[in-house]
């Protein structure tokens, strides 16, 4: 069963979405409601929603301060409800499933949900084919392109840009691959296998590590491609070149 946490400031507002919840879906267990940022991030940690419908007025807070700085490490849909319109924009930018204006239609909340539910299936599917991939082969994975998955070998993926909320894969082998999957939704699987997070928006594969920069915090592959290496990911990255050294 899938959960949800309403995150609104307004006990008119929660009374609404509830009902719009009990009516259309009841099968989405409603775990919480919260009114500020302090009680939402409570309830996050204890019942790990799958969506949260979040008001982005929330008192003297705003419900982007809710969102991690790395969207790729947010663990559930969002929806926004909001009498502003003014922050469509900066939603979407954070990869928000919907953006919804009060008063709510019916019909939108309704929209909205199965789109976040939606988003919800094509990630676990994802994950459950390549799940099934590596029982059978730790060397290949499952790459969802617009007709078909497309199965490569590990070795042959020389690293991973996300573009939004799209993957692009750069392959050794043959043209990259832009997929409608964020890069989140590849990185555990890669990561056991041989890549390394050196950045919000790159997954490198360690085979083709040719020099990593120190003073400028790149890494060099061997094709010559110059990436980024983040602060946040730079002790990691250099852990893990020492690790393979020994």
């Amino acid at each position: 069963m899938l959960k949800i946490l309403i995150v609104d400031d307004e006990f008119d507002a929660q009374v609404i979405l509830k009902q719009f919840l009990f009516n259309y879906f009841p099968e989405i267990e409603l775990v919480g409601m919260a009114s500020s940022i302090e009680s939402a991030r409570e309830l996050l940690k204890l019942y790990n929603p799958d969506i949260v419908l979040l008001d982005i007025q929330l008192r003297a807070n705003s419900g982007f301060e809710l969102l991690t700085e790395d969207e790729a490490d947010r663990n559930f849909e969002v929806i926004f409800t909001t009498a502003h319109s003014e922050y469509a924009i900066k939603a979407f930018k954070v990869n928000a499933a919907d953006y919804l204006l009060k008063p709510i239609d019916p019909l939108e909340f309704k929209h909205a949900i199965n789109k976040s539910v939606d988003r919800i299936n094509s990630k676990n599917h994802l994950a459950k084919l390549n799940e099934e991939i590596t029982k059978y082969s730790i060397n290949q994975i499952a790459i969802p392109t617009r007709s078909s998955h497309y199965i490569a070998n590990l070795k042959d993926i020389i690293r991973c840009e996300a573009e939004g909320n799209y993957t692009r894969f750069f392959m050794h082998d043959r043209n990259a691959l832009l997929v409608s999957k964020t890069l989140k939704s590849f990185e555990e699987l890669l990561e056991k296998n041989g890549f390394i997070r050196v950045h919000q928006s790159h997954l490198v594969n360690m085979i083709y590590f040719e020099q990593f920069n120190v003073d400028n915090n790149t890494v060099i592959l061997q094709n010559k491609e110059v990436i980024p290496v983040s602060r946040r990911k730079k002790k990691n990255v250099i852990d893990t070149i020492r690790m393979r050294l020994q």
